[in-house]
């Protein structure tokens, strides 16, 4: 037994819940271990001192008190259809590729965006300089460039 197995066993080991082949395993374990049998008696004075502690108080209706809560949440369960479970359940889904949708859209449409933008500057620029495609490219420095067309096409990028 390795002591990681021995020290998650010990609270069961001192609630004596472990039975035959499991309690022989554990005492031999500790017998041939210090490290777990220094981690048994810090167990072990833990719990005496959990029980020298005085017992809490509690209201006269409390216990009734909880009692009601548990039986009405538990009604509250039994009026919720299994298959209305199953619908939210779908409902979820359905939002999450909701989601997915919208951002891969925005995706495209803030590049189709970027695109229009491109072919309606280049074109207002040949309107303005009566030139060709040929003349814009090589003149750069002639046709105006809109400031917002800039930052959208480098945060597309």
């Amino acid at each position: 037994m390795y002591c990681e197995e021995a020290q998650r066993k010990l609270n069961a080991y001192l609630d004596g819940e472990l039975t035959g082949e499991a309690r022989a395993r554990l005492q031999g374990h500790l017998e041939s271990c210090p490290q777990c049998s220094e981690e048994l008696q810090r167990h072990q004075r833990l719990n005496r001192l959990l029980e020298a502690l005085p017992a809490a108080s509690v209201s006269e209706g409390f216990a009734h008190m909880v009692r009601e809560q548990a039986v009405r949440r538990l009604e509250e369960r039994v009026l919720v259809p299994a298959e209305w479970r199953a619908s939210r359940r779908l409902l979820r889904v359905a939002a999450m590729l909701a989601l997915v949708a919208g951002v891969l859209l925005g995706g495209f449409m803030s590049s189709s965006v970027a695109h229009v933008q491109a072919d309606q500057i280049t074109a207002a620029a040949l309107d303005a300089g009566n030139g060709s495609l040929a003349d814009l490219v090589n003149a750069p420095s002639s046709v105006p460039i809109p400031d917002d067309y800039l930052k959208s096409s480098s945060e597309a990028q």
